[in-house]
């Protein structure tokens, strides 16, 4: 497969995922993003803000732009609010969205509705088989006219809020499995073959400061930490914000394969060779992401 092609002349849209959080509240087994790996640790509002308007000073051919908030879990970021009304500023006319596992919604009270409203907002929920009683924010949702989508992911396990056990969920009869992203720990992998064949390519990844083109990539120090491995982060597999010159730059980031990319055994979601496991709790094992 040759070179990709170039994001923004074909697409004129620049699409940034913002990590919010590293860590979560609901520990998944496999976490795409090291979650249950992390410690606590939260995105500023200083630092993206700043970012943003350098980036926002260096992008007046780009069309559309497009974010989306992510964790871990983005709502335990105190400063959420925050940095999306500044970004609404700064990006008037953007697509705005955040993706959420649900469990901090029904602790929003309706000025939490009012804003989301106001600040065009959509809510993307990833619907873990848990028992959560969904009832009181869909219904502050629809009176302010906030849209909700659902991704549901269906287990035969259920996490219960009340006793906080994973157990049985005798509801399910079709069962599809979760899945994990899958590192090669000593780095054997054709990095250019992975880069071009990546699923996650697309969007990028803002982080701390550095933008990467694989969530993989924005998270994986998390597990390099917590599991003490050599898999060395160089500075061909990220781009600092507050370097940038132009977009030609991040085009061309875009574009490159990354020497991380050795590290990585992911395929197509969905496809043959996919890795499937079964939703569950994380207990922290190497083995949930190799």
């Amino acid at each position: 497969m040759g070179k990709k092609m170039s994001y923004f002349k074909h697409k004129k849209c620049f699409w940034i995922n913002i990590a919010m959080a590293q860590h979560c509240n609901l520990n998944c087994k496999g976490c795409a993003v090291f979650s249950p790996l992390a410690e606590k640790n939260v995105l500023s509002f200083s630092q993206p803000i700043k970012d943003f308007e350098h980036i926002k000073s260096i992008s007046r051919e780009i069309i559309d732009f497009k974010f989306s908030y992510l964790g871990g879990e983005p709502l335990l970021n105190p400063n959420f609010l925050d940095i999306v009304k500044r970004m609404r500023e700064l990006f008037p006319n953007s697509y705005q969205d955040f993706l959420t596992n649900g469990l901090l919604l029904p602790d929003n009270d309706e000025e939490f509705w009012k804003t989301i409203k106001k600040l065009n907002l959509n809510i993307f929920i990833s619907k873990y088989p848990i028992d959560i009683d969904r009832t009181n924010y869909e219904k502050l949702a629809k009176k302010f006219s906030v849209k909700i989508n659902y991704r549901t992911i269906n287990s035969t396990k259920i996490y219960s809020c009340k006793t906080r056990q994973v157990v049985d969920n005798c509801s399910i009869n079709n069962n599809l499995p979760w899945t994990k992203n899958v590192l090669d720990l000593l780095g054997t992998q054709n990095h250019k073959e992975k880069f071009n064949n990546c699923p996650y390519y697309g969007g990028l990844i803002y982080s701390n400061g550095n933008l990467y083109s694989c969530c993989i990539h924005a998270y994986i120090q998390n597990f390099i930490n917590y599991f003490k491995v050599d898999i060395p982060i160089t500075y061909h597999d990220y781009i600092c914000v507050q370097n940038l010159k132009n977009i030609a730059e991040i085009d061309s980031f875009l574009q490159t394969p990354k020497p991380l990319c050795r590290f990585c055994k992911q395929v197509y979601i969905f496809s043959e060779n996919e890795k499937q496991i079964e939703w569950d709790f994380s207990n922290k094992s190497i083995s949930e992401w190799t």
